[in-house]
C-alpha cells in the first residue's frame, strides 16, 4: 500500500481530516498534504516512520474502542490497515489468524 492511500484511509478509520490529522501529528496542513501526494509529484514527501508509527498507534486505539462498542468488522479493518503499511503487524496478524484456524477445528 502506498502512503497516500495509507493516509486516506487512516484518515477514513479515525473520523479525522487532514487538517486534524496533521493538529494531532504535530506537523503542519501543508506537510500532510506533501506526504499524500503521489509519488511522482515534484512536491511529494516521504512520511517518516515516527509519524507512521504514531497513526498505527492512533489505530490501535481506535480498534480497542471499536471492540469495546463489539464492532468486530471495522476493528478487523484497521488490524488489515495496520499489516498492510508494517511487515511486523502483518507477520503477527498471520500467527492470530493461523491460531484462530487451529482452534476452529479443535
Amino acid at each position: 500500500m502506498d502512503q497516500q492511500a495509507f493516509l486516506r484511509r487512516a484518515s477514513r478509520e479515525l473520523g479525522m481530516p487532514y487538517r486534524q490529522l496533521a493538529a494531532e501529528l504535530g506537523v503542519s496542513e501543508r506537510t500532510i498534504e506533501k506526504w499524500s501526494l503521489k509519488s511522482a509529484s515534484a512536491d511529494h514527501r516521504a512520511m517518516p516512520l515516527m509519524a507512521i508509527r504514531l497513526i498505527l498507534r492512533m489505530l490501535d486505539d481506535r480498534k480497542r474502542e471499536l471492540i469495546a462498542c463489539g464492532d468486530r468488522a471495522a476493528a478487523e479493518a484497521i488490524d488489515g490497515l495496520g499489516a498492510q503499511i508494517d511487515p511486523a503487524r502483518r507477520t503477527a496478524c498471520m500467527r492470530t489468524f493461523d491460531a484462530l484456524q487451529r482452534a476452529s477445528r479443535r
